[in-house]
């Protein structure tokens, strides 16, 4: 007679190695069969995630915790292990009881683990220090195994970018024991500390990098004693508003009538896989890339007509003219007959003429090509003079300006007559400069040249130890490519902090509205490794809003 074959559960847990906790098993029967046991070898609960080391503040030297948001979900993720001895019988999930527990709001969730003896959870907690537990048990057997984590949930932090610093806003502490806020960074001391507890607001203006995020978090001083640092959430943040765009931008200019910016996209210098026109919407709300388009044709210049409607496109070494409906951003273009040398310079007059200064050789002058905007008609060739530098038209008094470059340092000026370019005016105050700039005020009524400022018959009105660079639309700011100045007495309103370093960088500045500077910051690495198609480029395009 077959003998019957006993199911023995025996449970054996092994906590050490000593043989004083072994359990001694004979489970051989006579006819050498053996019996199905329990044996398990080895039993925890552990917290996987989040772990306790997963935040790092600065407080106290240095300090591992977990630092949440108070209004956040959060999400909590566990697994019970289980190690059998030889000929174990295995358990199911459902033999195994588990709860998640924490210190303040009691039982979060109680049942079974999953088919992979794992267990996650998603729950809001309140506002406090918790002490969270993972338990495991198996019923009748009192055997319970437990994990634990400790973590802050008492303070939302948010920062956001202004431009000129980094705006810290958090939630107050809600106990009874406050003595301070203290506001870190990566330091092991605070950047400042707080003493009233409605004090909720911080602007951090000390800064090396407008693009550098840096790590932020408020730490609660208390008269209590706590297990785990009260602490916010830790956040990251750059000081600057800017778009970062990785190609080279050679100009930049300001729809006036729409909220957008215009930037010529490539260095003629440097091959490129694209090139063309970036359009930028900027308003008080948003500051983003709309579109990038004509990516196939590196421009020289650009300019918009009188009315707004159109916006004109030059090449060098390309016979051609882009003509851009700003209303369907639809391009059409036309050709002009400099011989291959293409357009360096644009300027568009009253009823759209279109004046463009032929590209120049390396030395010697070269004269003005006239053409019809609206038909692309040419209506003159080898009009007037002048050799590389920049110009100006002013629809005002339906002038031309211009600025030679190198030995020239003139300033000159320009009329119209039967489309016939005559030069009627002068100045030589003798600024030397390799690449001039000029441009004229946004009511037209002055001209700046470098240091100078100008009235439209070339009367040096003010001198400046600085070359300006921008003036905003009601004439109320003056800027140069470090500071902006009031425009009455040159004070200085603002500074330029933090803009990345570099001896390639090309910049280029405007104001949009009477209170907002864009500044375009260009780098073009002049170093192309065999791995790269294409030379390397970066612009950062920084906003400024002057308080």
């Amino acid at each position: 007679m077959k003998r019957q074959i006993y199911l023995l559960l025996i449970l054996v847990l092994t906590i050490s190695c000593s043989s004083d906790n072994e359990i001694p098993l004979d489970n051989n029967n006579d006819d050498e069969t053996v019996d199905l046991v329990l044996n398990i070898t080895n039993f925890t609960a552990k917290i996987n995630s989040p772990l306790q080391t997963r935040d790092y503040s600065y407080h106290n030297q240095g300090y591992d915790g977990i630092f949440e948001k108070p209004d956040s979900i959060k999400v909590f993720n566990g697994n019970i292990n289980i190690s059998y001895g030889n000929n174990s019988v295995e358990l199911n999930n459902t033999d195994i009881q588990l709860v998640w527990r924490s210190s303040i709001d009691g039982i979060l969730f109680q049942g079974n683990p999953n088919d992979n003896f794992g267990s996650e959870i998603e729950k809001t907690l309140t506002n406090g220090i918790h002490t969270i537990f993972l338990e495991a048990s198996l019923p009748n057997q009192n055997l319970t195994v437990k994990d634990s984590i400790i973590l802050s949930n008492s303070i939302k932090l948010n920062a956001v970018n202004t431009g000129k610093s980094v705006r810290l806003n958090w939630t107050k502490y809600e106990g009874n024991d406050f003595v301070s806020y203290k506001v870190y960074t990566e330091d092991f001391s605070p950047i400042t500390e707080i003493n009233d507890i409605n004090t909720l607001e911080y602007d951090v203006t000390s800064f090396s990098s407008l693009v550098e995020d840096k790590k932020y978090q408020i730490i609660v001083e208390t008269s209590g004693n706590y297990n785990h640092v009260i602490g916010s959430n830790i956040k990251s943040m750059h000081p600057g508003v800017f778009i970062d765009f990785p190609y080279y931008i050679s100009k930049i200019i300001k729809d006036p009538s729409r909220e957008r910016l215009y930037a010529l996209v490539g260095n003629k210098n440097y091959e490129s896989d694209v090139y063309g026109l970036l359009v930028i919407d900027i308003n008080n709300q948003t500051f983003k890339i709309n579109s990038h388009i004509l990516q196939d044709d590196i421009f020289a210049d650009l300019d918009m007509s009188p009315d707004g409607q159109y916006l004109f496109l030059c090449q060098e070494r390309v016979d051609k003219l882009t003509k851009l409906n700003l209303n369907t951003l639809e391009a059409t273009t036309f050709a002009t007959n400099t011989n291959g040398w293409g357009i360096h310079k644009i300027e568009v007059g009253n009823d759209n003429v279109l004046y463009c200064h032929r590209d120049p050789p390396t030395s010697g002058t070269t004269g003005f090509w006239l053409y019809n905007g609206n038909n692309g008609n040419l209506l003159a060739s080898q009009t007037g003079f002048t050799s590389h530098g920049d110009i100006e038209f002013n629809t005002s008094n339906n002038k031309l300006y211009g600025a030679q470059s190198n030995g020239d340092h003139t300033i000159y000026r320009f009329s119209n007559s039967n489309n016939k370019l005559n030069l009627d005016n002068i100045n030589q105050p003798y600024s030397y400069r390799a690449y001039p700039f000029v441009f004229l005020a946004p009511d037209n009524q002055k001209l700046f040249w470098e240091n100078f400022e100008l009235d439209l018959d070339l009367n040096v009105l003010r001198t400046f130890n600085t070359d300006i660079k921008a003036c905003s639309p009601n004439n109320s700011y003056l800027a140069d490519f470090d500071k902006i100045y009031n425009y009455s007495d040159l004070n200085v309103a603002c500074e330029f902090n933090g803009l990345p370093q570099g001896n390639d960088m090309f910049n280029s500045i405007i104001f949009s509205d009477d209170k907002t500077l864009i500044y375009s910051q260009a780098n073009q690495s002049n170093v192309r490794y065999s791995s790269d198609p294409y030379w390397r480029a970066q612009t950062y395009i920084f906003k400024f809003e002057i308080e």
